[in-house]
This record gives structure tokens, sequence and C-alpha cells, in this order.
């Protein structure tokens, strides 16, 4: 018959696998972050894998069923197997130790939301409130941040000479790092276009001027910076790596990239980038946007959103307002993906010569 003391120890292993167990469970309902959470439902299912093997073991030993099992298992205390007591002992311990493994990834769970929180506000205080108003251009912008806090980043700046001068990058990495580095691309950028620099210069003037922090960081960053001069009816460019915007002439029907020869920013200082110029008719369109559109994909994971389909949307709705437009490219998008998790930031940035 099974001693009193090997129950209790059963006992006591199984309430703290069901502790540790409704830990992991209730940690589950409040994560946020898929890799964080994918973690702790192993970790959950572990917990509940264990306390069945106890249960067995439990009532084999009621049963009476293998002497063996009784044997290794007795821990009366006219003589209980100093082996097998050790052991109990380790798994006392080991339950102990899951314990605390728990709340301290617990602890770094919540750590991770707030430090998401202060990047997602770093990152929201960075972006235009207002749209420029500038006589013959429409201009409409959409960003959705992730969850996991993206680097996307835009902004524009209207000089004195009504000479409109944008940007739109994405600093590759997340959190409260990518905040930062968008903070201080934004400082470079704005130097820059204070001064009235063409957008070639302004490239050069912030990969010269960040190359350092993206070592430190592992990161770079692309970006494409322009300036429409409103009396040439023209958008002066540089591409620096980034998703080349897409042009669709009013006459087309067909959107044609706009991109030049260039690296990203941030690795090498001594990189040279090149510009070129689009000039603009009444009702051309040009959509900027972040890579994260072309991360959307439906519930089977198979049909990503593309260029074919937003192209053909462009020349659907080009004479539809700016911003009706854009919430129509959201409306495909969320029709796309349902309910899966967005992956990364989405911008959009779509612009119309009237």
């Amino acid at each position: 018959m099974i001693s009193k003391r090997v129950q209790e120890t059963l006992e006591e292993a199984m309430r703290r696998e069901d502790e540790v167990g409704r830990f992991y469970l209730e940690s589950l309902q409040s994560i946020r972050n898929a890799s964080l959470a994918s973690l702790f439902e192993s970790l959950y299912n572990e917990e509940v894998e264990h306390k069945r093997l106890l249960e067995l073991q439990l009532e084999t030993l009621k049963r009476g069923d293998g002497s063996e099992a009784e044997s290794e298992m007795a821990a009366s205390a006219e003589g209980i197997d100093e082996k097998k007591h050790d052991e109990i002992k380790t798994a006392r311990k080991a339950v102990k130790v899951f314990s605390d493994k728990a709340e301290e990834l617990w602890k770094k769970s919540v750590s991770f939301e707030q430090e998401l929180a202060i990047a997602g506000e770093i990152q929201s205080n960075l972006l235009p409130r207002t749209m420029p108003e500038i006589e013959d251009l429409e201009i409409s912008a959409t960003f959705i941040m992730s969850r996991k806090v993206g680097g996307d980043y835009f902004d524009f700046y209207l000089n004195s000479k009504r000479q409109l001068f944008f940007v739109i990058g994405d600093v590759m990495g997340k959190g409260v790092p990518a905040a930062l580095l968008q903070s201080s691309l934004r400082a470079l950028w704005r130097s820059g276009a204070y001064q009235n620099l063409s957008p070639r210069k302004i490239v050069e003037k912030i990969n010269e001027g960040s190359v350092e922090d993206f070592r430190v960081n592992g990161s770079f960053a692309t970006l494409f910076s322009a300036c429409y001069i409103p009396v040439k009816s023209s958008l002066w460019f540089c591409n620096a790596g980034h998703d080349p915007p897409l042009y669709l002439q009013r006459s087309r029907n067909e959107s044609i990239p706009l991109t030049t020869p260039g690296v990203v920013v941030g690795i090498d200082p001594h990189c040279t980038f090149q510009q070129k110029v689009q000039k603009m008719s009444s009702g051309d369109l040009i959509l900027f946007y972040s890579d994260g559109l072309w991360e959307v994909t439906d519930p089977d994971r198979q049909g990503l959103y593309n260029r074919e389909k937003v192209s053909k949307l462009l020349v659907e709705h080009r004479e539809r307002p700016a911003e009706e437009i854009l919430s129509e490219i959201m409306t495909q998008v969320r029709g796309l993906s349902g309910n899966i998790p967005q992956r990364d930031d989405i911008t959009l940035v779509l612009m119309r010569r009237r």
C-alpha cells in the first residue's frame, strides 16, 4: 500500500503543477507579443503533461500495480529509498524553478509591453498631425501601427517659396531602439530641408550623420526623399533603398515605379546617391508606401498583397478623393488578412496633382 508520505509528496507536486499551469494560462490572456505567448503556451502544455504523469503514477501506486514502482516510491518513515527521495526533492525544486522562471518571464513581458507603449508614443509624436496645404497638390496619409511597433516614418516641410519637402522611410528594427533612430533621422532630415538642400544632398547628409548610430544598433534605414516645386509642377527625388513609389499618369492605365540607384542609409558614410525629376500633370497620382503593405497575407498564408493589385486599384479609383483611395486600399488589406495580426507598420501617402 502507498505510504502517506509518498502520496502527500505527489499530491503537493500536482498542486504545484496546477499553480504554475494556472499562472501560464492567466498570463496568456494578457500577453500581446506573439513569440512570448507561444513560449507561455508551450510551458503551460508541459505543466499539463507533468500533472497527468504524476496522476498516473499516483493512481498506479494506490492500486499497488508493480512492486518495483511501489518500492521505488516508498518513502515511509521506516525506510525511504534515499536515491528516490533525492529525486523527489529535486523534482519539487524544479517545480519551484519553473514557478520562479514564469514570474521572471511575466515581468519581462510586462516590461516589453511597456517598451512598446513608449516606442509607440515616440513614433506617434514624430509623425505629422496635419497635412500641408499647397495650391496644386491634394495630399492624404494613413499610418497603421503594428503591435510590435515598427520603424516607419514620414514627414513634410513647406518652405517660404511654397516648395514641399517630403520624406518616407523605414528603420530596420522594432520598439524603442527603432523609434529613437527615427527621431535622429527626423532631426537630420529637417535640418537639410530647412536649409533647402536638394533631396540627394539631404539623403547624403542623413547617411553621413547617422552611420555611427546605426552601427551601434546593428541597423539601417531605407529613405525616399523628395521636393515638389509648384512653379515647375515637378517632383525631385532621391531613393535610398526604399520601396519605389507608384506613379500613375492620368493618361495611362498602369503605374510606374519612381526609383534611383542607391543603397540604404546607415551602412557606409561614403555612399553616393542620385537624383531624378518627375514632371506631374493635372490628375497624376503618386502613392508612397512602406514595405508593411507587402507583408499582408490571407488566413491561409497564400495570397500576398502586391503592386499589381494596388496599381489596378489606383486606376479604378483615380477620380476619387485621395483620402477615399487610401481607405479603399486599407479595405482590401483588411479583407485579405482577416484576423491575422499585422506584422509590420503600414504607411500610405498619396499625392495628386490638381
